[in-house]
């Protein structure tokens, strides 16, 4: 259709009326599809802002989820930790062990509910995007021993042996988030060692190397001859938050949550794992991550034990063939006796550099140690609820028997202070010392009060920041101890205010928090504190506190003999 009529253009010829009619057309053309062009873009817009606005809905509403169950986890944690607090003071007290049962029902309730709470926190980071890597130097031999030494106890209640296999030419020295490692290893290690009776939990951890040896891939595999898992539920074990019936001998509770959060961890470090298991038989989970390695020197040096003799005196030939295992990796082996008699006759022939004597035979031999033998160089197996002076000036080591401490006795680095001394298990008192503790939740007051006041401190408390400060015009103390989160003015402004006044400026203000951040430690002394204590606070964790800010002349240590006189007056 033409645009231009001819008979009204009567001036224009027809060619160039022609040419006016296209151009006016295709003008018309390109006017018309800018403008759909331009109302296409403004609905673009307009369908952009909504997405955008539903983005920043869903953002809001994660951030207001991770934000509650944030809240939520540390005001679920502040009573937990008030019972297990109360449930240790309580064990303490119960000498005659009247409700010992009773009580360790509550507290083993309550530490296991404490353990669900955090994996959900932790959880709800993961989702958030909140948790990040914090790499630091680290020494994989010390951070696995801490973690068999805490799982030997429990696997010593429920008459489980615990073994722990170890890659002898793995670096020792990393460099990694020493914090989730941990993490990782104790929760899968804990769980099969609480869930296995009358069995065996095998830990295997070893490592390959990159090709320029900066780089190591850890991979481990903890085996259980637990209950194990039916089919069905393995197949949905990893639901987060799939739970399992709480029988006795079976698999963990909400075990995929704890696996969940070990596998989000894991593959924060490039990492990840596999859980297998059959029903009646056991279980198994093998994992993996990355570290960088920061000393390339192997985890054993065989050099110093090539040449020695050694005599292991055992009645278990289980026990027999752990040794020869555990010896074989230092390239050597043992002679045994099974009895006094055969280890009489091994003694009086050959001169052993190492003797090694398990406990339940001690008293079996222990004539033909007196006045023969050096007993420096003789060692008693035993469990860790025995400690250096038990057997005379024998010295100890504690199952499980590790590459690890077999180590520390080959390269000369048996150390009696990590054994205690029988002079010193009573632990210690302290003399003349003042202690401000700070919370504002009176149970978890009390609970820290009954605890400072058994080492014989003099304790005040303070339900608020201002009453803390209110309580510090009138008296300097040794220590304060502070909470982190309370109402009203919060402990990192209670502190510094506390420590703006030049008189306060010595004093030790260490922070008590439920926090589980990575960096807690770190954020806190940046902050002015000068160390932190976890909740629910352990006595081996506030005996640490006080020994490292308190004088040695603070410090008066006592024997169990005087301890129980203590307790029965």
């Amino acid at each position: 259709m033409e645009l231009l009529n001819p008979n009204q253009v009567r001036n224009v010829p027809e060619g160039i009326a022609a040419v006016l009619s296209n151009v006016v057309a295709v003008a018309f053309s390109v006017a018309l599809n800018l403008f759909l062009v331009r109302n296409q873009n403004t609905l673009l817009k307009m369908e952009s802002a909504k997405v955008k606005e539903a983005m920043d809905s869903c953002d809001d509403s994660a951030r207001t989820k991770s934000r509650f169950l944030a809240n939520m986890s540390h005001e679920l944690r502040t009573p937990m930790n008030a019972i297990i607090g109360m449930a240790r003071l309580m064990e303490k007290e119960d000498v005659e062990n009247e409700v010992s049962d009773e009580i360790d029902v509550i507290r083993s309730t309550a530490e296991n509910l404490l353990k669900i709470i955090n994996d959900i926190l932790v959880y709800s980071k993961m989702e958030s995007g909140k948790v990040e890597t914090i790499n630091e130097q680290f020494y994989l031999d010390k951070l696995i021993n801490s973690i068999i030494l805490e799982a030997q106890s429990v696997a010593q209640d429920n008459r489980t042996d615990l073994e722990l296999e170890l890659d002898p030419a793995m670096p020792y020295i990393y460099y990694g988030d020493e914090i989730k490692i941990s993490r990782i290893l104790t929760t899968l290690l804990m769980g099969a060692v609480e869930n296995t009776e009358d069995g065996r939990v095998i830990m295997t951890i070893g490592a390959k190397r990159s090709r320029d040896g900066s780089k190591a891939r850890i991979e481990g595999r903890i085996t259980d001859t637990g209950e194990g898992l039916s089919k069905k539920d393995l197949e949905n074990i990893y639901n987060g938050f799939e739970n399992y019936d709480s029988k006795k001998g079976s698999r963990i509770k909400i075990l995929g949550l704890e696996l969940t959060v070990c596998r989000g961890l894991l593959g924060m470090m490039n990492g990840d794992l596999e859980y297998e298991s059959i029903k009646d038989v056991g279980s198994s989970v093998s994992f993996w991550f990355d570290c960088f390695v920061a000393d390339r020197d192997r985890l054993l040096d065989v050099s110093n034990i090539e040449a020695s003799r050694i005599l292991v005196a055992s009645q278990s030939e289980w026990e027999v063939r752990t040794w020869s295992r555990r010896l074989n990796e230092f390239k050597t082996v043992a002679d045994h006796a099974y009895n006094g008699e055969e280890f009489e006759s091994l003694v009086q022939s050959v001169d052993y550099s190492y003797i090694f004597i398990d406990s339940s035979l001690y008293y079996g031999v222990k004539e033909h140690l007196d006045g023969r033998i050096d007993r420096e160089r003789v060692y008693v197996v035993c469990d860790n609820t025995h400690q250096y002076g038990d057997f005379g000036k024998c010295r100890v080591i504690h199952r499980p028997l590790t590459l690890i401490n077999l180590s520390d006795i080959f390269c000369d680095r048996w150390n009696e202070k990590e054994f205690g001394n029988i002079n010193d298990s009573g632990g210690f008192i302290c003399r003349d010392t003042v202690v401000v503790v700070v919370d504002d939740n009176k149970v978890n007051l009390k609970v820290a009060q009954n605890l400072l006041e058994s080492y014989g401190i003099r304790a005040i408390p303070a339900e608020s920041g201002y009453a803390a400060i209110e309580i510090l015009r009138n008296v300097k103390p040794d220590i304060i101890f502070m909470d982190q989160v309370m109402p009203g003015i919060g402990g990192v402004e209670t502190m510094q205010e506390i420590k703006y006044d030049k008189r306060n400026a010595n004093i030790p203000v260490i922070c008590m928090t439920a926090d589980l951040d990575d960096d807690i430690k770190e954020n806190l002394i940046a902050n002015g504190f000068d160390d932190y204590l976890p909740k629910p606070v352990k006595d081996k964790q506030m005996e640490k506190i006080l020994l490292e800010h308190l004088g040695e002349d603070k410090i008066v240590r006592r024997n169990m003999k005087q301890k129980l006189e203590e307790r029965n007056r």
